[in-house]
């Protein structure tokens, strides 16, 4: 499978080789000159990637960073040496036998070697730009690959290769590349979902996360969103549709952002926590019921929301902000369960207690959970991987007759 790092979107590629050959940072009117600079030193050497990335399989090498350089013409603007240069790829592919008709882009599993896979997907990449960019320029256009399918090239959509419709269960988790969420997806994924997952910035984190729910046998696609944005929440979900009718949202994404006595807290640190751990969820609670709502022409579903402990706890001389947001989740949950019981749709949560996760580093005290383990009654963490089963059961039929319930998992604290 390709490393996360070969994973990364069709600009950060260009900065990387950019920076690699010498060249500094690409921005504005050095895009072009860039790209020129490196595709003259593909050209004569062949091997430009092959030598940076460790690679084992010249020929694949020289592809898959042609690939690459397919994206960033596209992205700079020239739809006609994008494609002309995708057609050459391609035919020199199929001619070598380094693409072939077993890694079928819609099956979303990577098999053969390293070299190979990573052919494969930089193709797939490579397509889906070109066409993204072809249907922003209101163009048409075709490679060798086959009819290209258009997106905006400012689509999450645009974060993965398209997929096969699913017949299993789909399910959304926000905040799904670490912690709490990846354990989500990956229980998910193994109980025989598919899922679609956001994250905010960490695409190598995302990445592997990803390759490790497609090894359980998912599918599964993810995407880069701010839940607080609207637009992107619903791009989120039309990600989504894309391999399926979605039934399942976990509003995972959350963050305590600072620790301090709220007089101490910077009021900007306090409106991201709210604005991440409540409007999050109530952006995509909302959408959620907009798509599974029968009333709505949707076929049901459930919702579980990732409250916290703190929301009863209050969390006084650390993170009152967070355990007043997660308060709001609590009343989000049981409101809404009411207000959807008719609509097919039932919405729970999970209330954490304190959890082995990156979420303490991430306020600036990676030290918290060690310091106050001692309040909780068990002695110890709780784990991820301890809270991911209760969401799965709380989304599946075996808890048919729940709604509006809060679950407690916090060793007992």
């Amino acid at each position: 499978m390709p490393t996360p790092r070969e994973r990364l979107k069709a600009g950060e590629r260009a900065v990387l080789l950019a920076a690699r050959r010498g060249f500094g940072e690409i921005a504005g009117g050095r895009m072009n000159g860039t790209i020129d600079a490196i595709w003259r030193e593909l050209h004569a050497e062949g091997a430009l990637f092959y030598r940076y990335s460790g690679m084992q399989d010249q020929e694949n090498a020289f592809l898959a960073c042609t690939f690459w350089m397919v994206e960033s013409m596209a992205l700079a603007g020239r739809l006609d040496a994008a494609a002309e240069l995708m057609d050459e790829a391609v035919g020199l592919a199929s001619e070598t036998g380094l693409y072939s008709e077993e890694m079928e882009p819609g099956t979303r599993a990577m098999r053969g070697n390293l070299p190979q896979a990573l052919t494969h997907l930089s193709l797939i990449n490579a397509a889906d730009t070109i066409a993204g960019c072809c249907m922003a320029e209101g163009v048409s256009a075709r490679s060798g690959s086959g009819q290209l399918t258009a997106r905006s090239p400012d689509s999450p959509l645009c974060q993965d290769p398209p997929v096969q419709p699913s017949t299993r269960p789909v399910t959304i988790v926000t905040g799904g590349s670490r912690g709490i969420g990846a354990a989500t997806v990956l229980v998910l994924a193994g109980a025989g979902h598919d899922v679609v997952f956001a994250y905010r910035s960490d695409a190598d984190a995302a990445a592997d996360v990803r390759t490790r729910a497609i090894d359980a046998g998912a599918q599964c696609v993810s995407v880069k969103a701010d839940v607080t944005r609207e637009t992107e929440v619903e791009g989120l979900f039309e990600a989504a549709g894309q391999i399926g009718t979605v039934t399942g949202l976990v509003n995972n994404a959350g963050l305590t952002a600072h620790m301090a006595d709220l007089a101490d807290t910077p009021v900007e640190a306090i409106r991201r926590v709210l604005d991440v751990n409540l409007l999050g969820a109530v952006l995509c609670a909302r959408q959620a019921v907009r798509v599974m709502s029968i009333r709505r022409g949707g076929q049901g579903g459930a919702i579980v929301n990732v409250s916290s402990a703190a929301a009863t706890l209050g969390s006084a001389h650390e993170y009152v902000h967070y355990a007043a947001a997660k308060a709001g989740v609590d009343a989000l949950t049981v409101g809404l369960a009411k207000e959807l019981a008719e609509d097919g749709i039932r919405v729970n949560a999970v209330s954490p207690g304190i959890v082995n996760t990156e979420i303490h580093a991430a306020a600036g005290d990676p030290g918290r959970p060690q310091r106050v383990v001692a309040r909780i009654p068990m002695g110890r963490l709780g784990e991820p991987g301890e809270i991911a089963p209760a969401i799965a059961w709380l989304l599946g039929p075996d808890a048919g007759y729940v709604t509006g319930a809060v679950l407690r998992i916090a060793g007992g604290a």
